[in-house]
């Protein structure tokens, strides 16, 4: 994706291509959570990491059609952590934490301050019930200092922009974990590819360009740290 934003591709062309992609399989409706596990699939992650409590959840039920997507289910929220943290490290891929939104989940914490230290890429999916939304927010206020950005998705037109921005603030430099929060009750509701598709030849607003402006200053920094890396071990 980050190779995408670097031709001066805005996040909105990133998924308009997809839509068009996956538009003809599914006639270009598809649910929240289906297009979530599809991008997953065209991103190359292919497995996310839960706790065995979760496995009532909408988006698990959703995940278990596809059978090139899998969801490990860990017996503790520490040990999902440090799997997903693990899958990122070696296979140089963004890691995928599957959880519900209930202050169990703040178990995970250790693994999500290990991503900001090292630079490694996480991305922490939770799910949450509307009515617990208030109390949510009140319990994780001490719990966001271990994310780079952290967001919510309460309606289906807006999740691909938001999924994929939330991706790629975690795979910039400097790398770490980022929080997307998504509303249950949205998981079943459609997303209208054709709505999504853009035309290509459009210019990017002024707000586009400064965030690609941004995105190029950041991949520049990660090539000389890279070099000064290698002079050292040379």
């Amino acid at each position: 994706m980050l190779h995408d934003l670097l031709k001066h591709q805005s996040l909105s062309k990133i998924s308009s291509r997809f839509a068009r992609h996956i538009g003809k399989k599914y006639n270009n409706k598809i649910t929240v959570g289906e297009y979530i596990v599809e991008r997953f699939i065209d991103k190359k992650i292919n497995v996310g990491f839960s706790y065995k409590q979760n496995n009532y959840t909408h988006f698990f039920q959703i995940a278990n059609k596809y059978p090139n997507f899998d969801i490990v289910f860990n017996s503790h929220e520490p040990s999902t952590g440090y799997c997903a943290l693990s899958y990122a490290k070696h296979t140089n891929n963004l890691g995928l934490i599957l959880s519900t939104s209930t202050y169990g989940f703040t178990n995970i914490c250790k693994a999500l301050n290990d991503a900001q230290n090292n630079n490694i890429p996480l991305l922490l999916m939770s799910f949450y019930d509307q009515e617990s939304e208030s109390k949510l927010t009140k319990s994780m206020r001490p719990e966001r200092k271990y994310f780079k950005e952290y967001h919510t998705a309460n309606t289906a037109d807006k999740l691909p922009e938001i999924l994929e921005y939330s991706m790629m603030i975690a795979e910039i430099y400097k790398k770490g974990s980022v929080h997307l929060n998504i509303c249950n009750s949205i998981l079943k509701r459609p997303v209208y590819l054709d709505e999504i598709v853009v035309d290509e030849k459009i210019i990017p607003d002024k707000k586009d360009l400064n965030l690609l402006q941004f995105y190029e200053k950041s991949y520049e920094q990660i090539e000389q740290k890279e070099l000064e890396e290698k002079k050292l071990f040379t």
